[in-house]
């Protein structure tokens, strides 16, 4: 339906990622420590802003159930 494309061209959105930053060099770890990780990670990264809820994202190997050494931080405001 043409009115739906017409419709969704004005939608506005944020596609920026300026409040997301990457942390590289983390430890490789089981679900045993991921908790204490995400922790450390939050206290040390909360002092630069406000970690959005959920803006904090660790991907595990599915095979390993290990993260991969990076995670990805969203802040609520760019800094």
């Amino acid at each position: 339906d043409d009115e739906d494309v017409i419709e969704s061209e004005n939608l506005d959105f944020d596609s920026g990622f300026e409040n997301v930053i990457v942390v590289d060099n983390l430890p490789v770890v089981g679900l045993d420590k991921f908790e204490k990780l995400e922790g450390v990670i939050r206290k040390i990264f909360g002092q630069i802003g406000t970690i959005k809820e959920k803006g904090l994202w660790m991907p595990l190997n599915q095979d390993t159930q290990k993260t991969h050494g990076y995670c990805f931080i969203e802040f609520s405001s760019k800094q």
